[in-house]
């Protein structure tokens, strides 16, 4: 997916991982909060919690499960 992300391709990079291109956008506010966590430590304190976590990889595992069994 980066690979075709990066040579202008992203249709290919759809295809290839749609959900991790949908999920590039958000790197950049989670960096600029790594950046300034101790101008804002509430905020980094709900992002970085173990229920954002465990959202996270209960929404990755479902995606993997929905993608092998209904578009393969």
């Amino acid at each position: 997916m980066l690979h075709a992300l990066l040579h202008g391709d992203i249709v290919a990079a759809w295809h290839h991982n749609a959900v991790l291109l949908l999920l590039l956008p958000l790197l950049a506010p989670l960096l600029w909060l790594e950046l300034n966590r101790t101008r804002h430590p509430r905020l980094y304190m709900r992002v970085h919690s173990v229920s954002v976590a465990l959202t996270a990889v209960s929404l990755l595992v479902a995606w993997w499960i929905f993608r092998n069994i209904f578009l393969s």
